[in-house]
């Protein structure tokens, strides 16, 4: 199963709140909003091709794919939504979006190709469409139209003496075996999504995204007990500074800084195979290890763990809240700290195959740089302090803030990052197969500090082969100041085709 697709996206402000980028406060609260809430401001359709990336790779790899031995999987869905939002979240323009309808679409080619003595190309490519319409107060209607197109692999294998393969290009490589977060996905590069439309042919999950390589080189030499990845990707796209995440480039979201990566995986043993990760970038080093091992018949248990040298979690300063509730206005420098110690992540799962081709999942997932419980309470007091401030007074900078804090959130869900402490996952589902039309997923993400929960479920119905409808929902419940509870009564509802040949 897919875990991540596509999802929201936003612009920064205007020039005017831009210059209150000295104050650049991000919210965790508003990434839920950003998840479900509101169409955003679009980037404009120039980014339909961004830079001249895809392009390039796309001759890069035409020249021998004319003569080669291909296999072309192509895949289209088509997908209607509708959320309506109690109570009404701020958007990222500081409208309070009340509803929101799209009509979504998604194509895909997947192509792999072989030639020469060896020789192999990948090419996988997406286009994502959408048609919104949101209703954001008495008289703040809108529509949005957009379609993108997003280059996730292009890259050639050579094959060299000595049982090595070389990629050259565009790769996303992938590690980690849990359904929602693995922390030894060291590798996975913020997402250019899509700025309105969401669409789920793929599934249910947290976040729906999809994933993107980085441009480099990858080596893998195979071995009698395993094999070793080394891995050189350098930086690009140029520094896109303090830009969010949404208006970077398809260089700067693949290749941002110069990344070295190293891999071990073991295959001495019949079912426990475990593996060794390393990445070092921009001062950021990290060390992760992972096994996945069948304990019975029907019974996989997966452990991950990594180590970073530093966290990607923003925590909102005591002292910056308290200024702000007794009157003042912290500096952007004194609102948001890092943990100055690094950062670990642990994650543990069982998957247990029963009968009728139904699977049972239950997974655990822990950040030691995560919101706590004190915490949430810290952020949520300085945050409704400052919307029941702007209500009270109209005094602008305080909406400022919220806007602010939005497109900093924007940018945490692009890197995909949960910012809570320990959450538990627990799920089931059912795959058709033979004369079955049938299959479903239900599961649900709780956060274990604040007691907040993401419910997901997804039926599917095979028409024909190749062909499937499905139907599903997002909902998310909790106390007022919790991490899913915020917006607990803005269910997400959709009905989509997918087909594939």
């Amino acid at each position: 199963m897919s875990r991540h697709r596509s999802s929201v996206g936003l612009r920064w402000p205007s020039k005017r709140i831009a210059a209150l980028h000295r104050l650049p406060i991000r919210s965790v609260w508003a990434a839920r909003c950003a998840l479900r809430c509101a169409p955003m401001a679009a980037r404009s359709l120039r980014h339909l091709i961004g830079d001249t990336t895809l392009a390039s790779w796309l001759l890069f790899l035409a020249s021998g794919i004319a003569l080669a031995d291909c296999d072309n999987r192509f895949s289209g869905a088509v997908e209607a939504s509708k959320q309506q939002f109690e109570p009404a979240p701020m958007n990222y323009l500081g409208q309070q979006l009340v509803s929101k309808g799209s009509l979504n679409t998604a194509w895909s080619l997947d192509q792999g190709c072989s030639f020469g003595d060896g020789y192999k190309t990948r090419l996988k490519a997406m286009v994502n469409g959408s048609a919104s319409s949101g209703h954001a107060g008495a008289e703040q209607a809108s529509s949005r139209r957009w379609a993108r197109i997003y280059l996730n692999e292009a890259y050639l294998t050579v094959p060299v003496p000595g049982e090595v393969l070389i990629d050259l290009g565009k790769k996303d490589i992938t590690n980690g075996y849990l359904l929602f977060l693995s922390p030894m996905d060291v590798l996975r590069r913020p997402m250019g999504r899509p700025p309105y439309g969401v669409i789920n042919e793929a599934g249910p999950s947290w976040r729906s995204s999809y994933r993107e390589g980085s441009v480099g080189i990858d080596a893998t030499r195979f071995l009698d007990g395993g094999s070793i990845e080394l891995a050189a990707f350098p930086a690009l796209g140029g520094s896109p500074g303090d830009q969010p995440v949404a208006n970077w480039s398809s260089l700067q979201r693949s290749n941002d800084s110069a990344m070295v990566y190293a891999a071990y995986s073991a295959n001495l043993w019949k079912s426990f195979n475990p593996k060794l990760v390393a990445l070092s970038t921009s001062g950021r080093h990290v060390l992760g290890a992972g096994v996945s091992d069948v304990l019975a018949e029907g019974v996989v248990f997966t452990m991950e763990y990594a180590h970073a040298s530093r966290s990607q979690v923003h925590r909102l300063s005591e002292q910056a809240a308290d200024t702000l509730i007794s009157g003042g206005f912290p500096s952007g420098s004194s609102v948001l700290e890092r943990t100055p110690r690094g950062s670990n992540q642990l994650a543990a799962g069982v998957r247990i195959n029963g009968p009728q081709k139904t699977t049972l999942i239950g997974e655990f997932y822990y950040q030691s740089d995560g919101y706590a419980k004190s915490d949430w309470d810290r952020y949520f007091r300085f945050t409704n302090f400052a919307l029941a401030a702007h209500r009270a007074s109209g005094f602008q900078p305080y909406l400022d803030y919220q806007r602010l804090l939005l497109s900093a959130a924007d940018s945490d869900g692009s890197r995909n990052l949960l910012l809570g402490r320990a959450y538990l996952t627990l799920g089931a589902e059912h795959s058709a197969q033979g004369d079955e039309r049938i299959g479903w997923h239900a599961s649900v993400l709780r956060n274990a500090n604040d007691r907040s929960s993401l419910l997901n479920l997804h039926l599917t119905y095979l028409v024909a082969p190749g062909s499937q409808l499905y139907l599903g929902g997002r909902w998310m419940s909790g106390g007022e100041r919790s991490e899913f509870g915020r917006f607990g009564q803005s269910p997400l509802l959709y009905f989509g085709l997918k087909f594939s040949l």
